[in-house]
């Protein structure tokens, strides 16, 4: 009861303040303290004197967006369905497990954690952060917030996020089909960006919102501070404490559920991305190296920043059996494609499964 009553604390401080790290940082025994001494009644009284106080909503206008009433996320803490596991490892998948500093493979179909480094080790994870932004995304449209085929007129300051990028122009309109595409294959931060600004009216709210369904996930080690996974800088200087972290753990949390709409899968597994600009077509390749070696492998997303290094959560079906493995911190990209093909070929071994690419 307890740990219910503290996940429903931590939204009511996330919506006064913004942050999660009252809950995060905060070990079960202080929180259950926390709880019985000083916060239920707090909140108890917090929400009867001002019920108003504890919604989110934003709109924007011409669209409606997501709106969550705090009874809402309430009710979705004390019945989450959370994915569960057995962590059960198998020897001698990962020969060459230095060259990550953190990772997993799990098998879907047997719910079960079959190797692992560091399952609750926080980590900077770079654009693996799409995935939420497209699992949020993919949850509007599934509750008819908006379609896959609305329109996004791109804003100017989606033209001035740094890094991987589709050159979006500001005034152009593409549909969110697109925008997601561009998002999950050639891992455009500016459609990434203008994916958030339209869901939720600004980046700044969509992180709120993030961060609310990684709660709701029981993804209780990781933070979003932006849509994009970038790096965030203070004036010029890159400090490197507010970057989007997370784990092992509930990476695959996230990803379990963003492959439960077959849309994610069926856009990542693609190779190559196009996009018109100007009436000219423009090529993007696929990020994921694997998708042109192995047709086994149908996801998922890759990252890379210098404080995240190289990561990768792939996702491959072969012979009924549905693997999802979570690299991070690799020094190359070589590395990170040869740890991932390392760990799911070893694991198919052990099923005496073909290896990947090799028909049975």
């Amino acid at each position: 009861m307890a740990k219910v009553l503290t996940r429903i604390c931590a939204v009511v401080l996330h919506r006064m303040t913004g942050k999660r790290t009252y809950y995060l940082e905060c070990s079960y025994k202080w929180r259950a303290s926390m709880v019985k001494m000083i916060v239920t009644p707090l909140v108890a009284l917090l929400l009867i004197l001002f019920p108003q106080q504890f919604i989110v909503s934003h709109s924007t206008p011409g669209n409606s967006v997501i709106a969550h009433a705090a009874g809402q996320a309430f009710e979705r803490a004390l019945h989450n369905k959370r994915a569960s596991y057995l962590v059960d490892t198998v020897p001698n998948i990962v020969i060459h497990s230095s060259l990550m500093n953190e990772g997993l493979v799990y098998d879907a179909d047997l719910k079960k954690v079959v190797w692992q480094k560091g399952l609750n080790t926080r980590a900077d994870i770079a654009s693996l952060s799409k995935m939420m932004t497209v699992l949020l995304v993919m949850e509007s449209i599934q509750e008819k917030k908006y379609t896959w085929d609305s329109k996004v007129k791109i804003q100017k300051e989606c033209t001035w996020i740094g890094g991987s990028s589709v050159d979006l122009q500001a005034g152009e309109v593409f549909t969110v089909h697109e925008l997601v595409e561009a998002c999950l294959i050639a891992s455009g931060n500016d459609a990434c960006y203008s994916l958030a600004q339209y869901t939720s009216g600004s980046e700044k709210e969509f992180a709120k919102l993030m961060n609310w369904r990684a709660a709701e996930l029981g993804m209780d080690n990781t933070l979003f501070f932006n849509s994009t996974g970038l790096p965030i800088y203070r004036g010029n200087i890159y400090t490197g404490f507010d970057d989007n972290y997370s784990t092992p753990n509930d990476l695959l949390l996230l990803a379990i559920e963003l492959i439960k709409h077959p849309e994610a899968t069926e856009i990542s597994s693609r190779p190559i991305f196009s996009i018109i600009h100007n009436n000219k077509k423009f090529d993007y390749s696929n990020h994921n190296a694997l998708l042109f070696s192995y047709p086994e492998v149908d996801g998922l997303k890759t990252g890379f920043t210098r404080g995240a290094g190289f990561c990768l959560v792939a996702t491959a079906t072969k012979s009924g059996h549905h693997l999802i493995s979570v690299i991070l911190g690799t020094a190359t990209i070589a590395g990170r494609t040869q740890v991932a093909v390392e760990m799911m070929n070893n694991y198919f071994a052990s099923l005496a499964v073909p290896k990947l690419g090799i028909k049975q």
